[in-house]
């Protein structure tokens, strides 16, 4: 299907789509309460944005989430104002964000973060951090860095529990051991065994 000829931009401000539609992008149909929608600044008409071009070309989408059957939008206070910000998603890095507008007028997004640190399941909810502007280089970078911090983990076990492996480093134990004879083949032997395991092991 062709792409829409239109010069509308992705606005800050997308809301939930209640009703069917044509994305104003890609002109694909939209079908009720999917993808988003946004009203036109200058006519003042309602436009349909669909999920995957609201991803592509906007800043942010709603963080939306069912209640009785009802879709809502997440809510969070501010920590210096105690006013409440709807939250949203940054379409960059996932990270939850609040539109804030700042002393100078323009609006910028701030970091929404849990009130109990490393609780996002808190039963406290979640705090507008008007202070820390969010950057999706350092959430990109912290999540990285707790991705390789787990993949480290989750091979150290690998190595410490895997069978094969384990046989392997006994029999190249008892093999250097001072009161046998040393067979300088066998050693030779399982040393490339193990190493060719853990080669394995890292690789899996």
């Amino acid at each position: 299907m062709a792409a829409n000829t239109n010069t509308h931009q992705v606005s800050w401000w997308l809301r939930d789509n209640r009703y069917a539609g044509t994305c104003m992008i890609c002109n694909t149909e939209v079908p009720a309460h999917a993808g988003y929608c946004q009203k036109d600044s200058t006519t003042g008409k309602w436009l349909t944005v669909c999920d995957g071009c609201a991803h592509e070309h906007g800043r942010v989408v709603p963080d939306v989430y069912l209640y009785n059957g009802q879709v809502r939008q997440a809510t969070a206070k501010s920590v210096a104002t105690g006013r409440g910000h709807d939250v949203c998603r940054c379409c960059r890095c996932d990270a939850q964000v609040a539109l804030v507008k700042g002393k100078a007028g323009k609006w910028y997004l701030a970091s929404v973060l849990p009130k109990v640190k490393d609780d996002p399941d808190s039963a406290d909810g979640l705090r507008v951090y008007d202070f820390r502007p969010h950057d999706c280089d350092a959430v990109l970078a912290l999540r990285d860095e707790r991705r390789a911090a787990v993949a480290a983990e989750d091979l150290k076990y690998r190595l410490e529990n895997d069978e094969q492996l384990q046989a392997l480093r006994q029999d190249f134990f008892q093999a250097t051991d001072p009161q046998v004879e040393l067979d300088q083949a066998r050693v030779r032997e399982l040393l490339l065994a193990i190493k060719a395991r853990e080669a394995e092991l890292k690789g899996a």
